[in-house]
């Protein structure tokens, strides 16, 4: 069985020795999912992701867990994802400085790098 991370797969594979009475299971394989889906909260229960080839806007509730469920079921991961311009104003740049949610080296390179 390649189980490439899904969890429909791993609850199936979670009933194999009550259907089967197995005594010992192997599993070899991908074990690991695929890609990483952000889900991104655009505020006022909305939420915002790309899968599939294409962009969705979903509501929060049942239709994001609906969502969550299908990409865990294929073998991929979620993050839930706050909006960047709420992380960045949360987060002080080395400067000191609150971020205005640009992360285009504007406090110049990073340490090690060469100009």
């Amino acid at each position: 069985m390649d189980v490439h991370g899904a969890e429909s797969v791993w609850r199936k594979w979670l009933r194999v020795p009550e259907l089967y009475e197995a005594d010992a299971l192997l599993l070899c394989g991908d074990l690991t999912g695929k890609s990483l889906v952000p889900l991104i909260n655009r505020g006022s229960g909305k939420w915002n992701a790309y899968y599939f080839g294409r962009n969705w806007t979903l509501q929060e509730g049942s239709e994001l867990d609906a969502m969550e469920k299908r990409i865990m079921d294929s073998g991929s991961y979620t993050s839930l994802r706050a909006r960047r311009s709420e992380r960045a104003a949360e987060r002080p740049h080395r400067s000191g400085k609150a971020d205005d949610g640009h992360d285009q080296g504007q406090n110049g390179p990073l340490d090690g790098d060469a100009h």
